[in-house]
């Protein structure tokens, strides 16, 4: 997919990190809605998230059949990803170093009090495409994203 001006299959990729989020939002919250609030710590959901969106991803993964980013992360034997502080260096865009500390504790607050509401047993409650929206819209403040939340992404999943 590529964009008119210039060849970039930025807009593909965006597209795939957001799904690759939501899908790793999901899982959180199926796990979370039948085993409780602390199935998963909120640390290592925001640690997997940030990492998805810093990862470089190779070319053509999924035309050559083999997919690019996890299907799962919160499986026994699935390593953990670096810490949410390490992504959020990888991500920066340039400008003023945001604080990561505080980002990532902005994101960690986002997804206990999600966490919080999945423990009652309903994991669309609240819809983690919603909870998707929030931690964008975090990264966004900060510069470490470069789009904006937006209520038509992810189209996939």
């Amino acid at each position: 997919m590529a964009q008119v001006t210039g060849g970039s299959d930025f807009d593909g990729e965006w597209e795939e990190r957001t799904n690759v989020c939501l899908s790793l939002l999901r899982e959180a919250a199926d796990r979370i809605s039948s085993s409780g609030v602390d199935a998963l710590e909120a640390e290592a959901i925001v640690d997997a998230f940030v990492w998805v969106l810093a990862t470089r991803l190779p070319p053509h993964g999924w035309q050559a059949g083999k997919p690019r980013l996890p299907l799962r992360f919160f499986e026994a034997g699935v390593p953990a990803e670096p810490a949410a502080t390490d992504s959020c260096g990888r991500l920066r865009l340039g400008g003023p170093k945001p604080d990561d500390a505080e980002t990532v504790a902005a994101l960690v607050a986002i997804v206990k009090s999600s966490a919080a509401l999945w423990a009652d047993g309903d994991p669309e409650k609240p819809d983690t495409r919603e909870v998707l929206r929030q931690l964008l819209a975090v990264l966004w403040s900060k510069h470490l994203v470069v789009r904006p939340p937006s209520k038509s992404y992810p189209r996939g999943i």
